[in-house]
């Protein structure tokens, strides 16, 4: 968990992957991520992902449901930042460039 209002950079080959930009709240002295993509008036979509991953496993729905006049929000829960940049970092090495 991180605390504050730290900001990890991802690595390039997974911004490739997800070009959503990075959008932050503070809860509790925490720093959440989130992504926040599509029309500001369009209906909520709000993607709530499962253990252990974070918003990149909606990487291909993002798109998809934007083009369909939705707003888009997937947050990363408390403490699932460390689980995010584990992840990248096992992308890095999983990943055909």
């Amino acid at each position: 968990m991180r605390r504050g209002r730290v900001r990890l950079e991802l690595p390039a080959h997974v911004k490739e992957l997800f070009p959503f930009e990075s959008r932050y709240a503070t809860v509790g002295g925490y720093t959440l991520h989130y992504v926040d993509e599509g029309p500001r008036d369009g209906h909520v979509m709000l993607l709530l992902h499962g253990n252990p991953t974070w918003s990149f496993v909606y990487r291909e729905f993002i798109p998809r449901l934007v083009e369909s006049g939705y707003r888009v929000i997937a947050p990363d829960y408390l403490g699932f930042d460390d689980a995010m940049y584990a992840a990248a970092r096992l992308l890095r090495a999983t990943v055909t460039r």
